[in-house]
């Protein structure tokens, strides 16, 4: 593990002196803080970077804000100081720039994913497929809240894709962000759950019963917030969220790449 740790930091150190111009360990360090809010999917993996590219350079700090992407853009319309907004969709960012509050640019894809159906563990018939979920001893089914939750959204058009809505609809115990997904599917709360692939790994008491076919890929992505007093390390911490190194992260924390 400490190897591992090792070469990573070594990798980024590399990464952000290509990034920085070729500055030199003789170069004066000066203090520079990035704020970044990032959906709370991608957190984990995000923080691995965030915490390595510190360690790689000296005088470096990155400030995570975390919630669901809906919720973090409108924290930024009212005031959130951030510089950088990762979201788990792409409808997220478009929103973000119709409204000025995000740099009206390309966004940049930084991790694919793939929606799935979460049950408990100790279930004894597993649900198979969306029409499992239509059946009569299937009474709540989680799912984040679609107007702040890409998960949420994502499962939705995931549902519409088989037109199975009308039949699922009034079985939807709507909640806030992924944990609650499953937190619901763990206690019982809840029958089955959508959420991320990646979103699943190392929580107890449920497991993955299938991924439904998804209309168009679950792209994570990340986007300039207008107006960042620290656009330029924004734009280089964009840069290497793609490098190899962040890419090394993102794959063994489950997310597939992008090419």
């Amino acid at each position: 593990m400490q190897l591992r740790s090792a070469t990573l930091i070594a990798l980024f150190l590399q990464t952000l002196l290509v990034l920085l111009g070729g500055v030199g360990a003789a170069m004066p360090v000066r203090a520079q803080t990035l704020s970044v809010a990032v959906d709370s999917s991608l957190v984990g993996a995000v923080e691995e970077i965030a915490r390595s590219l510190e360690t790689a350079q000296a005088g470096l700090k990155l400030t995570l804000t975390a919630a669901p992407a809906g919720d973090l853009l409108e924290k930024i319309a009212r005031g959130l100081k951030a510089d950088l907004l990762i979201s788990a969709d792409l409808d997220t960012l478009a929103r973000g720039a119709s409204r000025r509050l995000l740099v009206a640019e390309p966004p940049r894809v930084i991790a694919l994913n793939d929606i799935v159906v979460v049950e408990s563990a100790t279930r004894r018939v597993p649900l198979r497929d969306l029409d499992a979920l239509a059946a009569p001893e299937v009474l709540r089914i989680a799912i984040g809240r679609l107007s702040s939750v890409p998960a949420g959204r994502h499962a939705r058009e995931a549902i519409d894709v088989r037109r199975r809505w009308p039949a699922l609809q009034n079985k939807m115990l709507v909640t806030n962000n992924v944990d609650e997904v499953l937190a619901a599917v763990a206690r019982g709360a809840a029958d089955a759950g959508f959420v991320y692939r990646t979103d699943v790994i190392g929580v107890a008491g449920v497991r993955v019963a299938f991924a439904p076919e998804s209309p168009v890929p679950v792209q994570h992505a990340a986007a300039l917030v207008a107006g960042s007093a620290q656009e330029a390390l924004a734009r280089q911490f964009l840069v290497a969220l793609t490098a190899d190194p962040a890419r090394l992260v993102f794959q063994r924390r489950g997310f597939q790449l992008p090419p």
